[in-house]
């Protein structure tokens, strides 16, 4: 199993050894081996998924001006009715703003869904 994308720090195990770090078959994206992890290192990255998560939420409310839209990593722009290419552009540029980065065009371009934007945002927060 494997958790998304990569994280910007190092993760340790009780006796302050550094766990080791995979390839995954997903060109260029590392993961974690959960077996190897604490309970409370699963947490902290499982809390630092949940937190972007819940801050992309909030942008897409501003965005959509929908504060009901609940999205999930499988959620495209055919499930919300409002995204078009334009708006596309806006999300881009409010989730640059919010995590502070920039966005390469060939991500953009890429995108399918938003847990591939989840995916790249966790790559580039610091």
């Amino acid at each position: 199993e494997k958790l998304r994308g990569s994280f910007s720090f190092a993760v340790y195990d009780n006796t302050k050894k550094e766990i080791e770090i995979k390839e995954s078959k997903i060109e260029g994206i590392p993961y974690l081996d959960k077996a190897k992890m604490s309970k409370v290192q699963i947490e902290e990255l499982t809390n630092i998924c949940e937190e972007i998560l819940r801050k992309v939420n909030e942008i897409f409310w501003d965005v959509f001006d929908d504060n009901t839209i609940e999205v999930v990593e499988e959620t495209t722009a055919a499930d919300i009715e409002d995204w078009d290419s334009l708006t596309h552009i806006t999300l881009i540029s409010e989730v640059e703003n919010a995590f502070g980065f920039t966005f390469a065009m060939k991500d953009v371009l890429g995108m399918k869904n938003v847990g591939e934007m989840l995916d790249i945002i966790e790559n580039n927060v610091k």
